[in-house]
């Protein structure tokens, strides 16, 4: 789980799960929820996937253990998102991984566990790749935002 910045960012996919016993009311009021929440604008999704949203519902009361600092609920709710402001975490865990390479740091322990030295730079190409995508899709962001205004 990785906390990130997501204010002019754009979701790619969200899965909002609802916990709680079976009611007439409560399915009936998690499609108006989405549709009031979609009017807000404050979720912006990329154009190549306007819904982009999965709701599940769970319908079984959340647990509760005793002696814990939780409150007992008989609801829950929680969401699962991809966001493009997660390239930035992509930045700063190639940024460590080249220092501690370049340091040769912890190496001797992947290979003596059999791991190759040519797969470090092979992740390492992986992940300049998965940043590139999530750059190039926070580019077309901020054109659509351009265009936009």
């Amino acid at each position: 789980m990785i906390g990130c910045n997501s204010d002019n960012h754009k979701y790619m996919e969200c899965c909002i799960i609802y916990q709680g016993p079976r009611s007439n009311s409560f399915l009936k009021d998690v499609s108006p929820m989405w549709a009031y929440i979609k009017t807000l604008h404050t979720l912006k999704f990329v154009d190549w996937c306007p819904s982009g949203c999965k709701i599940g519902l769970v319908y079984q009361e959340p647990k509760y253990y005793p002696n814990s600092d939780l409150a007992t609920v008989s609801r829950t709710c929680f969401m699962l998102a991809n966001n493009t402001a997660i390239s930035h975490v992509w930045n700063r865990i190639g940024t460590t991984f080249d220092l501690g390479f370049r340091e040769r740091a912890y190496v001797h322990s992947f290979v003596q566990n059999g791991m190759e030295e040519g797969e470090f730079n092979s992740a390492r190409e992986d992940l300049d790749a998965l940043e590139a995508d999530y750059d190039e899709i926070m580019e077309e962001c901020y054109n659509d935002g351009e265009d936009n205004e």
